[in-house]
């Protein structure tokens, strides 16, 4: 982005694969105020000519096993995505994830798009009887 004051790049799933090192670019002194936070990439995040943000909870060592089938263009997080799940920081202004699901599911918010939803085992049955 560039002469773009204030803006918000939050909760994006970005690989790049080597194609480009700051996937993620802000510039120019009218960029002042512009806020990054819970964003999942492999590559850097970079301010250029005297842009002015603040960075927080990104998550810039992607790799395609973080996400159930990137070739296919599938970013979901993983269930062994480890460094990705709960690393986010609390933006109250984001409630839901790209599927609309509630974030946070854990105990903090996922970095990127997507919020791994962990579905719990059924509860055992309560009151049970066996009667002959």
């Amino acid at each position: 982005m560039f002469d773009s004051p204030r803006t918000q790049v939050l909760h994006n799933s970005i690989l790049g694969s080597g194609t480009y090192s700051s996937l993620i670019e802000y510039r120019f002194p009218n960029s002042t105020g512009v806020q990054i936070a819970n964003n999942l990439l492999d590559g850097g995040i970079l301010a250029r000519d005297g842009a002015a943000g603040t960075l927080s909870g990104n998550v810039t060592t992607a790799t395609p096993a973080l996400f159930v089938n990137p070739s296919a263009g599938d970013l979901h997080l993983a269930a062994t995505a480890a460094s990705a799940i709960d690393r986010g920081v609390a933006l109250p202004n984001v409630s839901t994830d790209w599927d609309g699901q509630p974030r946070p599911q854990g105990g903090a918010a996922d970095a990127g798009a997507d919020e791994r939803v962990v579905s719990l085992p059924p509860s055992p049955p309560q009151n049970f009887r066996i009667v002959d």
